[in-house]
């Protein structure tokens, strides 16, 4: 639902630049369209033995090992993310002392995060239910 409104946009502005034959303008929407559906169709989250890897299409792909993890927590901040929906965890971890935060949105949040805490027993976690 996230990729939607992008999506209509695109194919609107692509429709004038046929309509106004401005090929150079074609190009580019099909250039952005094509990295778009690449992130909507490669966006996944695996637990490979203790390393949490995030990947999102072609150009991004981030690995965090998972006892680094301290705090997860649900989220609906807008920010750019390695999310295809609103309804997203933010992972928090520190890397090389940095504290840092990644959002996802797994399908099943409460199985993701009952299969990092049995990796790291330490990871501090706000309920998933909306109350």
């Amino acid at each position: 639902m996230i990729m939607l409104f992008p999506s209509l946009i695109i194919l609107a502005v692509a429709i004038l630049m046929v309509a106004t034959k401005v090929w150079i303008g074609l190009i580019i929407c099909t250039a952005l369209a094509w990295y778009l559906a690449d992130m909507w169709s490669k966006t996944y989250y695996v637990i490979e033995e203790d390393t949490l890897i995030i990947n999102a299409g072609m150009f991004y792909t981030l690995k965090i090992p998972v006892s680094n993890i301290f705090k997860i927590k649900p989220s609906r901040d807008p920010s750019k993310a390695p999310a295809l929906s609103m309804d997203r965890l933010s992972i928090r971890y520190s890397i090389d002392g940095k504290k840092k935060e990644v959002l996802v949105s797994p399908e099943n949040k409460e199985e993701f995060v009952q299969a990092l805490k049995e990796i790291n027993g330490r990871i501090e976690f706000a309920s998933l239910y909306k109350i």
